[in-house]
């Protein structure tokens, strides 16, 4: 059985930049959970899943929750005067289990709650949001919305978060560092041109794209030259 997890997230729309907090218990932290918040389901039903990104900031075991509720309320408070921020409420509180211990899931019919079960199990939530995705790449919307101007913003909004959070320096630390580059060293050796492949793909992410030369990357040095 699968430990249970309370996960921290931000979920941004891809279209407006704007961005919802929350925490989720769940047995994956990855899985396609947006959020529940009422501006961002308006947001999710006009521009469809497949203009969101969900990115997990913090994740904590189930004996830690109301440290999870604490960190959600902390990020919220942080970012509620932004204009951005789709979060109406401050954190510390909600969800599901927020819910049925106050019994607000009572007036929820019994219909209500059995479509959507249903739904959930034959995957009907899941084409529908595939279906949204296709016609945002075949009417071009997609490519429109993912310019390199468009990438640039979404970074910096996500760049700012995982500064303020304290999430960058807890996983550029020297050791991680260094074990990054022992594995892309590594994988040179043994792949050749594969390994050049993925260092020129890791070169053009990192520094390309953000304007970057790097006096230890050997592709910044060539393209300074």
């Amino acid at each position: 059985m699968k430990p249970v997890l309370y996960t921290i997230y931000k979920t941004t729309c891809l279209v407006s930049q704007k961005f919802y907090f929350g925490v989720h218990k769940t047995e994956n932290p990855h899985d396609a959970y947006l959020g529940s918040g009422k501006y961002l389901l308006r947001a999710v039903a006009k521009h469809g899943p497949a203009n969101f990104l969900k990115q997990v900031l913090f994740v904590f075991d189930e004996s830690n929750r109301e440290s999870a509720f604490a960190k959600e309320d902390e990020l919220i408070q942080c970012y509620r005067g932004d204009p951005l921020c789709m979060n109406l409420r401050k954190g510390g509180s909600g969800g599901f289990d927020y819910i049925n211990q106050n019994g607000m899931g009572r007036n929820f019919s019994p219909v209500f709650l059995a479509t959507g079960r249903r739904h959930s199990e034959s995957g009907f939530i899941q084409r529908l949001g595939r279906i949204y995705g296709r016609k945002a790449v075949t009417s071009g919307r997609l490519a429109k919305l993912r310019t390199p101007e468009h990438q640039a913003a979404a970074g910096k909004v996500s760049g700012r978060a995982n500064v303020l959070s304290g999430h960058l320096d807890r996983i550029r630390t020297p050791q991680s560092l260094a074990k990054a580059h022992r594995n892309a060293g590594l994988a040179a050796k043994k792949s050749g041109q594969l390994a050049r492949i993925s260092l020129k793909g890791t070169h053009v992410y990192w520094h390309e794209r953000r304007g970057i030369i790097s006096s230890d990357c050997k592709f910044c040095q060539g393209e300074a030259a």
